[in-house]
């Protein structure tokens, strides 16, 4: 008997804070999530590092210029959802140029710096155990969501 290997899907999400505020997204028009808040997060493409789909994902979606040098590791996340396996890295930038813009108006109807201690932010649910505990500065390095049955879809593993 062969077994298939699992090929999930990679994304990667950036965070990118103000002071105690957090450069968060409003998706619009996608069919996904719309209404909710989420970081600005894309696809990885093929033969391209993380450190550098973060660079061309902010770029793309708020105008900001961080080097490839300037992210570090934030978390992972192991998600599961009713048609693919995701893996999520999410990257911080350590430093960052330019002023935020919504460079993409057809996917996003608002972008600003949120604090995460706001209760009344609603968020896309698997961001949600990366974004709130930020107000704090820790967050667990590795999650997993949508594995279990039980109501709770987040785990620290």
């Amino acid at each position: 008997m062969t077994t298939e290997r699992e090929r999930p899907y990679l994304a990667i999400y950036c965070i990118v804070r103000d002071g105690s505020h957090v450069l968060m997204l409003r998706r619009a028009n996608t069919g996904y999530a719309d209404g909710k808040w989420s970081f600005p997060a894309g696809h990885v493409d093929e033969g391209e590092s993380l450190t550098a789909a973060a660079s061309r994902e902010l770029k793309e979606e708020t105008g900001l210029n961080v080097p490839e040098t300037d992210w570090v590791f934030h978390s992972m996340m192991h998600r599961r959802t009713a048609d693919r396996r995701v893996i999520d890295v999410f990257m911080e930038a350590v430093s960052w140029q330019g002023q935020p813009v919504n460079t993409e108006p057809h996917k996003c109807s608002a972008l600003k710096f949120i604090s995460p201690a706001d209760p009344d932010i609603d968020l896309i649910d698997y961001i949600t155990p990366v974004f709130l505990p930020l107000a704090g500065d820790t967050t667990d390095s590795y999650l997993e969501w949508g594995w279990s049955s039980w109501n709770v879809n987040w785990k620290k593993v």
